[in-house]
């Protein structure tokens, strides 16, 4: 693909590439992967979610803070099986 523009759902905050430049993490509020190849977009989180960074060649995480107690849960996924989870750390 040589070109993308997001949808507009799409957050650009704080863009991160994968190792192989294939898909872009990014998200202030809402954590969003893109398949640049593909041009396909998905929601990771919608919100409170932060910090998308990529962990492996397909594994990536992010943190969502649950407002009323202050706390933040830590999530990772692969965009092999397209689903998230929570981790036991809390960061």
């Amino acid at each position: 693909m040589s070109s993308w523009r997001p949808s507009g759902g799409f957050n650009g905050w704080y863009p991160k590439l994968s190792l192989d430049g294939r898909y872009l993490i990014s998200g202030f509020g809402s954590v969003f992967i893109a398949d640049l190849t593909q041009g396909v977009e998905r929601r990771l989180s919608s919100g409170p979610g932060f910090h998308g960074i990529w962990i492996g060649r397909e594994e990536f995480t992010f943190t969502e803070v649950i407002v009323y107690n202050q706390q933040s849960r830590r999530f990772e996924g692969s965009v092999r099986v397209w689903k998230v989870r929570a981790t036991l750390d809390y960061p």
